[in-house]
């Protein structure tokens, strides 16, 4: 899996470098390190993608994602493309995205819609989309949102909410996962982060239902890179609502 992240990120920054004179964007490399509290477990998400402008106000934008955990389950990684309209108010962009997620053995189909906008100071955006999980034995709903905002002197604050509902064979699944944290400027479109939050997790089924929560802290950095040093919309997956599986 690792292998193959990396073999992907290098193509996506590679093909961004050499297409800059035909309306390259921008890029990003990100990392990020995070730690369960009750349940001891870690996991590991490298991240990267590039975008580029397509025709006036229009945009395509590719990224990829690898999650390894310290169970050595539940590991995953995902592609995912974005169609970009930047054509609308000051400040705002709109997008679709298609994509399909690999969960040890499962393939989920992912398409859903995102918003974003710049004020200045800070940026938001959120999503919604739907997932099919492979040979049809599930459908799950993605809805979040996260922003940011500039404090100066390099430092910053962030937060996030990502929920996702649905069913998988013959359960019911919901988690639910908010986190707020702060970012720091290293140096120029190099950025590290601290975040720390809480995962909720429910599943239901003919056996009886588990609830479970927990805090999770996680630290990282990420890398900017391009005219716009970084991409519209962060990377999609149907396990990025959950920082570390259950």
């Amino acid at each position: 899996m690792m292998k193959t992240f990396i073999l992907s990120t290098a193509l996506v920054v590679a093909g961004a470098s050499a297409s800059s004179a035909q309306g390259f964007n921008g890029a990003e490399l990100g990392l990020e390190f995070g730690f369960l509290n009750d349940e001891g477990e870690t996991v590991t998400n490298y991240y990267g993608g590039a975008e580029f402008s397509v025709y006036r106000q229009f945009g395509l934008a590719a990224d990829v994602r690898a999650a390894s955990t310290s169970a050595n389950t539940d590991n995953g990684t995902s592609l995912t493309v974005h169609g970009i309209y930047n054509g609308g108010p000051a400040g705002t962009r709109f997008g679709l995205y298609l994509g399909r997620d690999t969960i040890e053995d499962t393939e989920v189909e992912v398409v859903g819609a995102e918003v974003g906008y710049n004020f200045g100071q800070g940026d938001v955006e959120a999503y919604i989309g739907s997932g099919n999980v492979e040979d049809d034995s599930g459908d799950l709903t993605f809805i979040g949102a996260e922003g940011t905002f500039a404090l100066g002197s390099g430092f910053g604050l962030i937060g996030g909410f990502d929920r996702i509902s649905g069913e998988v064979g013959a359960l019911d699944l919901t988690t639910t996962k908010l986190e707020i944290g702060g970012t720091y400027q290293v140096a120029n479109q190099v950025e590290v982060f601290g975040k720390v939050g809480s995962l909720d997790l429910e599943i239901e089924g003919s056996g009886g239902s588990i609830t479970d929560d927990d805090i999770f802290v996680s630290i990282g950095a990420e890398i900017g890179l391009g005219p716009n040093a970084g991409l519209s919309f962060s990377p999609r997956s149907d396990y990025s609502g959950m920082p570390l599986f259950f």
